[in-house]
């Protein structure tokens, strides 16, 4: 059984828009701190972060 997930893309809306995992969603890296309870609310946000 997997676990639920999610895939937070931090880059700009631009790049994002030029191309994403599916299912991910974009919150820009500058928004991080607006948006940190949106964050807590997405399934395992254990916190793995790629280059």
């Amino acid at each position: 059984m997997t676990k639920p997930h999610s895939i937070v893309d931090v880059r700009t809306p631009e790049e994002f828009a030029g191309g994403h995992v599916p299912g991910s969603i974009n919150i820009p890296l500058n928004e991080v701190p607006e948006r940190v309870e949106e964050l807590r609310a997405l399934p395992n946000t254990a916190g793995a972060v790629l280059p």
